[in-house]
C-alpha cells in the first residue's frame, strides 16, 4: 500500500515540475569491466573480480544496483600490473528518503509515524500546495497567463462554504469548496488561483528545483533494484590490465551429487547448483566455490550521514517572532468579548526530523548383568552404567587422535571449466569427480529393515557440502540420500535404500566380570569387563552373491574381540564386519565385544559378602570388602538389639501408664492397703526399666554408629586407582 502511494506521488511530482527537465545529448559510454572471476561463499556471498584494460587517462565503469551499492564500497579491492593508477572511485550522492526531504523544503508538510519507517505524506493535491509555502514559483494555469511569485498560503475560498449544485438528473449535491493558491508577485500584488486550474508550477531557483526533484526521484526510488554507476578514472600514462574486486550478496549454492559403486571403489561426483542474480552475463568466468563461512554485515555506507549539533540558547530570552506588528496590544491582553487573557501562548518553532532507508547490501544399551537372550538394541550399559574410569579396553586412552587437517585451499572447490551463465539464469557446474575408496554392501542394523548402503572414505581433500546425492550401482539407480557435511578424511556411511531379498535375526548375550572396586563420589563402584556376543543368522534369498555389513557398536571404553576384519566408519565406536554371502544360502555370524563399565555397588552385607567371594576381584580388594562386610553385621546385630530395648521400654512405659491409671480409681482411705504397695512396687520397677531401656537404646545407637563409620571408612580405602590394562 505504502509503494503504491510513493509511485503515485512520484507521477504527481513529475507533472508538477516536467518544465524543469533539461535535453542534453548522450554522453559517450565508458568502457566496463568485465567479470572474470567468481567465488561464492557458503553463507550467502559472493567475490565478484572484473577486469579491464587501460590505455591512458580515461573513465572505467561497473554497473551496480543501489542494493548492493554499499557493499561494492566497503570491500572494493584494487589491483595492477603495477602501470595503472587509479585516480579516484567515483559514484553519485545516493540520498535516503529522510535527507531527500529534509533537503526539499517539504519537511514540514511531511511527518513520520512511530517507527520512523513510513511517511504520512499530504491529503490531495491542495496539500502539496500547502507544502510550497515560502517557495518562489512560476504557476501556470489553464488557457491563461503564467504567473511568477511566492507562495503565500493554500486556502479555501473565503466567505463561501460548501456549494449546492443541481446535476444533470435534477439531484441537488453539496461541493466542497475550492482550494486557492495564494501567490505574492514582486510588486507586492496577491493573487488567488485556483488549485484545479494549475496545470504546471515549478520552482524558480534552480537549487529549489534540483532539491525537489531529488525528492521525487528519492521516492521513485524505493527499491533496491535501482541501477547506478561506479566510475573509476585513472591517470595519464596508465597502460595495463586493471581488476576490481568486490564482495556482495549472492543466493546460497547447494551440492547435489552422483556415487557410482563398482566393487571396492566409488566413484564421486560433486556438481554445484549456481544462481546468477546479477543483471550482467558471465561469460568464460573462472569460479570458486568456498565452503566457509566469512562474517560480514549489512552496513550503510554510502549515503552521506550529518552529526548532531548541541543546541545553544540565548542567555536573554526572546521570541523569534515580534509580538507587535500584524496583532496589537489589545489583542494580546484581551480577547474578543474583552475579558482579560490570563495567561499568553507564544508560538513555538516548526522543527524536522529526516528519515530514511539507503541501499544498503546483504551483504543406550540395555542388557543386564548376566542375562542371555535376544535383544532389539546394540550391547552396552544398563541405565545404571558408566564407562569405567579404570579399565582401558582397546587403545590406551592416553594414545593421541589424529584428526582431518583443513589446510589452505583445502576447503575450496574450483569449477573443472570456465563457466557461462547468463544474468538471471542458473546452471549445474561440476566441481568435483574422484574415485574414492569405499563400496556398497546391505547393512544390517538392530531395528531396522536391511539397507542398501555405500560405505566411502572422503579422500577428496576437500570439505564435501551437504547435499542431495544419487546412487547408482552397476549402472542402475538405486536411490538417494541426503548428504551431511563431510570433512576431509572421514569415512560416511551412506544408505538410499532398501534391500528386501536379505533377512536376517540377531540374539545377543550378555556377562559381566568384576575386576575391582573403588570407593567414588562417596559410593561404592564396582569396575566390570563386560562380554556382549552378537549373533546374527543371515539368509539370503536372492539368487546373487551379497555383500553384507553388520552393525557393531560399542562404548568409547571397548573394543571389537572378534572378528579382526572391522572397518570404522564416521560415527564414534561404530564399526562394520562385511563379508559376502552366496545367493539362498543361511550363514551364522558372531561378534564378540569388551566394554570396560562400572555399576554402583549397595553396601549392604550380602553384595559386599558376594563380592568379598568372587576371584576375579584382587585379594587386597576382597579383604577389605570382608573387614567392611563384618563391621555391617556387628552393625546390623546392634541394631537388632536396639529394637529389641526399645520394644521393651515401650512395654514398661506402658505398664507405668496402667500402674497409674489403677491408683487414680482407688478410693482414698486412711493408711495403704496391701494392694495399693503392691501396685506402687509395680510402678516404681516398671519406671526403672524403662530408663534403663531407654539408656541402652541411645549406648546401642551410638555403637551402630561407629560400626557404621568403620565399615565405610574401611571402604575408603578402595580410592587408590590401581593402573590395569585390560
Amino acid at each position: 500500500m505504502r509503494t503504491e502511494k510513493l509511485l503515485f506521488i512520484s507521477a504527481i511530482w513529475a507533472a508538477l515540475f516536467l518544465s524543469t527537465g533539461m535535453s542534453t545529448a548522450a554522453p559517450k559510454k565508458a568502457p566496463k569491466f568485465k567479470t572474470t572471476n567468481v567465488t561464492l561463499y557458503d553463507c550467502g556471498l559472493a567475490q565478484i573480480e572484473k577486469q579491464a584494460v587501460v590505455r591512458g587517462a580515461q573513465t572505467l565503469e561497473i554497473d551496480v544496483t543501489l542494493a548492493h551499492l554499499d557493499d561494492l564500497l566497503a570491500s572494493l579491492v584494487l589491483a595492477t600490473d603495477d602501470s595503472v593508477r587509479v585516480k579516484g572511485v567515483n559514484y553519485p550522492m545516493v540520498r535516503n528518503l529522510g535527507q531527500a526531504i529534509a533537503s526539499s523544503g517539504m519537511a514540514n508538510a511531511l511527518s513520520s509515524d512511530e517507527d520512523m519507517n513510513a511517511l504520512t505524506m499530504p491529503a490531495g493535491v491542495p496539500g502539496y500546495m500547502k507544502a510550497l509555502v515560502g517557495m518562489n514559483v512560476t504557476v501556470e494555469q489553464k488557457g491563461k497567463k503564467s504567473i511568477t511569485g511566492t507562495v503565500l498560503a493554500c486556502v479555501d475560498e473565503t466567505g463561501h462554504g460548501p456549494k449546492t449544485v443541481q446535476k444533470s438528473n435534477g439531484d441537488m449535491v453539496e461541493e466542497a469548496p475550492v482550494s486557492n493558491l495564494v501567490i505574492v508577485s514582486g510588486d507586492g500584488a496577491m493573487s488567488w488561483i485556483p488549485v484545479d486550474e494549475i496545470s504546471v508550477i515549478a520552482p524558480v531557483s534552480g537549487r529549489e528545483a534540483t532539491a525537489m526533484s531529488d525528492f521525487a526521484t528519492a521516492l521513485g526510488k524505493a527499491n533496491g533494484f535501482t541501477e547506478t554507476v561506479i566510475e573509476l578514472t585513472t591517470s595519464a600514462g596508465s597502460k595495463g590490465k586493471l581488476a576490481a574486486a568486490y564482495i556482495r550478496q549472492m543466493p546460497l549454492w547447494k551440492t547435489v551429487y552422483k556415487v557410482t559403486a563398482q566393487d571396492d571403489t566409488v566413484t564421486l561426483e560433486a556438481w554445484a547448483v549456481v544462481h546468477n542474480d546479477t543483471g550482467e552475463d558471465w561469460n568464460d568466468v573462472e569460479m570458486t566455490l568456498v565452503s566457509g563461512l566469512p562474517k560480514s554485515y549489512v552496513f550503510s555506507v554510502a549515503s552521506p550521514r550529518y552529526a548532531e549539533r548541541e543546541t545553544l540558547f540565548p542567555e536573554e530570552e526572546g521570541g523569534m517572532m515580534p509580538q507587535l506588528g500584524a496583532r496589537t496590544p489589545d489583542s494580546l491582553l484581551y480577547d474578543f468579548e474583552g475579558l482579560l487573557i490570563g495567561e499568553s501562548y507564544g508560538y513555538g518553532g516548526m522543527g524536522m526530523s529526516g528519515i530514511g532507508s539507503g541501499g544498503g547490501g546483504a551483504s543406550a544399551m540395555g542388557a543386564m548383568l548376566g542375562t542371555v537372550g535376544k535383544s532389539s538394541g546394540y550391547g552396552g550399559s544398563s541405565g545404571s552404567e558408566r564407562t569405567s574410569s579404570l579399565l582401558d579396553v582397546g587403545d590406551p586412552a592416553a594414545e593421541e587422535q589424529m584428526e582431518a587437517q583443513v589446510e589452505g585451499e583445502i576447503s575450496t572447490y574450483k569449477a573443472m571449466n570456465k563457466v557461462s551463465i547468463p544474468a538471471g539464469a542458473s546452471s549445474l557446474v561440476p566441481v568435483v569427480r574422484k574415485k574414492l575408496d569405499g563400496g556398497a554392501f546391505t547393512l544390517l542394523e538392530s531395528g531396522t529393515d536391511p539397507s542398501t548402503c555405500v560405505r566411502v572414505v572422503n579422500g577428496t581433500g576437500l570439505v564435501m557440502q551437504g547435499g542431495m546425492a544419487s546412487f547408482y550401482i552397476s549402472g542402475r539407480f538405486r536411490g538417494q540420500a541426503d548428504l551431511w557435511r563431510t570433512e576431509p578424511g572421514d569415512i560416511g556411511v551412506w544408505c538410499f535404500g532398501e534391500d528386501p531379498d536379505v533377512i536376517f535375526e540377531r540374539d545377543v548375550k550378555v556377562k559381566q566380570v568384576r575386576e575391582m572396586l573403588e570407593w567414588k563420589g562417596a559410593q561404592l563402584w564396582s569396575h566390570n569387563l563386560k562380554h556382549t556376543t552378537y549373533q546374527y543368522t543371515v539368509e539370503n534369498k536372492a539368487g546373487q552373491s551379497r555383500k553384507i555389513a553388520l552393525d557393531v557398536r560399542h562404548i568409547e571404553n571397548g573394543r571389537v574381540v572378534s572378528p579382526k576384519t572391522v572397518l570404522d566408519t564416521d560415527m564414534d565406536n561404530r564399526k562394520l564386519h562385511i563379508f559376502e554371502i552366496a545367493g539362498r544360502v543361511e550363514v551364522v555370524k558372531e561378534i564378540l565385544v569388551e566394554e570396560g563399565v562400572m555399576t554402583n555397588v549397595p553396601i549392604k552385607i550380602d553384595e559386599l559378602w558376594e563380592l568379598s567371594r568372587m576371584k576375579s576381584i584382587p585379594k587386597k580388594q576382597r579383604d577389605v570388602l570382608l573387614t567392611a562386610r563384618n563391621f555391617l553385621v556387628k552393625e546390623a546385630q546392634l541394631i537388632k538389639r536396639r529394637e529389641k530395648d526399645q520394644k521393651l521400654a515401650l512395654e514398661k512405659e506402658a505398664d507405668v501408664r496402667d500402674c497409674r491409671a489403677t491408683l487414680a480409681v482407688i478410693p482414698s482411705i486412711k493408711g495403704r492397703s496391701k494392694s495399693v504397695e503392691k501396685i506402687l512396687t509395680r510402678l516404681v520397677a516398671a519406671q526403672n526399666k524403662a530408663v534403663d531401656y531407654k539408656e541402652s537404646v541411645r549406648t546401642l545407637g551410638l555403637r551402630i554408629e561407629k560400626a557404621h563409620k568403620h565399615a565405610i571408612d574401611s571402604l575408603k580405602t578402595l580410592i587408590r586407582k590401581p593402573e590395569t590394562k585390560l
